[in-house]
């Protein structure tokens, strides 16, 4: 039985250690050029943790479900394709989208040139004449390289037009020749000017064109490219307001850090001094638990580092702390009126099990269900809650449970290692 029990303690001991470790451990894996960073410096980091940048954009048309799905996941494409990492795009329900982004160079022209409204093209500099090929038309645009001689490469972007997209652009370019050269203008939304003009030489008919200049720098390019993708979304996009610039609240995440930290230490001193060397195998189950949802979180997209994640991880660590203390009390009960220790511990757990269920159950709906309708910060408190409840179960009734009982292989007689006592005249019934 010790056998066992000593197997059964050490296998649980090296998996919390670790979980642990490997949260704030960071290396270079050996022989890779990689370097692996610890689940918590994994976390992705919210606005309010690290500033940044946001935009909130109108759309039309997005009762269409599907044509909203495919812009939102467009315009984290866009967002991808130049390097704006950790940024985050959401739906809400009454069709907006808003995007936010970390601190970058060129996150403000992007996020504004995605909110300018639909590609037109025309053949005239007015803005009122007539549009022969809008963003709808487009079916692909990249910034690339042409290669001009053996040895010389010009950037542009590359665009590829639909069918209809195609035919405009085959009539508009028809006169068009070296001597009579046609030219096309790029306008977004409803603006007066254009952003970009256009000469060409010949006529156009294979479908794409390769937009570019002697003097189109690598950057340049790219800008076009952003203005002339984001302008064929399959949802037209509008700024709503101005992007604007996210300030870390540093007083706000400084005080739910330090909350944590003194939840987290009066857990501590509470297991240890009011349940003793049982408190101290719940310790070993609030390793693992927190070295596992720093794990699970940093993999899950949804959730972020940030005052809402903190407030979800926060109350699944009292949900954690309540699980532990009704499971101990019950114990103590238990041996209050005259049960064993190993009786005690038996009724302790069976009559927890139907309440701790029931409690993290409410709490992993609560999350699901405030993940599910919410937005931005509430999916990150959603899914962090949902997560974090059902593994504060499974610990608590599993994990806790088989330390538990391991333990009885060592003591099952000395009460005071454990602080239970018995109430006056009670004597011990099995």
């Amino acid at each position: 039985m010790k056998k066992k029990a000593i197997i059964k303690i050490s296998i649980i001991s090296v998996v919390a250690f670790l979980a642990i470790l490997f949260s704030f451990l960071s290396f270079n894996v050996a022989g890779r050029n990689y370097e692996f960073v610890g689940f918590a410096r994994a976390l992705n980091e919210s606005l309010d943790f690290n500033g940044g940048y946001y935009a909130d954009y109108n759309t039309t048309g997005f009762e269409d479900e599907e044509k909203y799905d495919k812009t939102v996941l467009e315009i984290e494409s866009i967002l991808n394709s130049y390097n704006v990492r950790d940024a985050k795009v959401f739906k809400s329900s009454d069709g907006k989208i808003r995007v936010e982004a970390p601190k970058s160079d060129s996150i403000e022209s992007i996020l504004t040139s995605i909110g300018a409204g639909e590609l037109k093209i025309r053949t005239s500099s007015d803005a009122s004449s007539d549009v022969i090929i809008s963003g709808r038309n487009v079916k692909s645009v990249y910034a690339t390289q042409y290669q001009t001689s053996a040895y010389d490469y010009q950037w542009g972007a590359y665009v590829l037009f639909d069918d209809e997209g195609k035919n405009a652009l085959e009539t508009a370019t028809k006169s068009a020749t070296s001597s009579n050269s046609v030219t096309i203008y790029f306008f977004r939304g409803d603006d007066d000017s254009s952003f970009f003009q256009l000469q060409i030489s010949e006529n156009v008919t294979a479908g794409y064109m390769f937009i570019s200049s002697t003097s189109m720098t690598e950057a340049y390019a790219n800008s076009l490219a952003i203005q002339l993708r984001s302008g064929s979304l399959p949802l037209v996009v509008n700024t709503f307001g101005e992007v604007s610039t996210f300030k870390t609240q540093n007083h706000i995440m400084l005080g739910a850090a330090i909350a944590s930290g003194v939840l987290l230490l009066a857990l501590v001193i509470l297991l240890v001094v009011r349940y003793r060397e049982l408190g101290l195998l719940a310790l070993v189950s609030l390793v693992m638990f927190t070295g596992l949802s720093l794990f699970l979180m940093q993999t899950i997209d949804y959730f972020e580092l940030s005052i809402a994640g903190l407030a979800g991880l926060v109350l699944s660590l009292i949900l954690f702390a309540f699980a532990h203390i009704y499971i101990f009390e019950n114990i103590k009960k238990e041996y209050a009126i005259g049960r064993k220790i190993s009786t005690s511990f038996k009724n302790g757990f069976n009559k927890s099990n139907l309440v701790i269920v029931d409690v993290s159950v409410v709490f992993a709906v609560l999350g699901l269900f405030t993940f599910l309708i919410g937005g931005g910060a509430l999916k990150a408190f959603g899914m962090s809650l949902f997560v974090c409840s059902i593994l504060s179960l499974v610990i608590s009734l599993v994990i806790t449970r088989t330390l538990a009982f391991s333990y009885l292989a060592f003591n099952k007689s000395n009460n005071k290692r454990l602080n239970l006592t018995r109430e006056e005249g009670v004597d011990e019934i099995g």
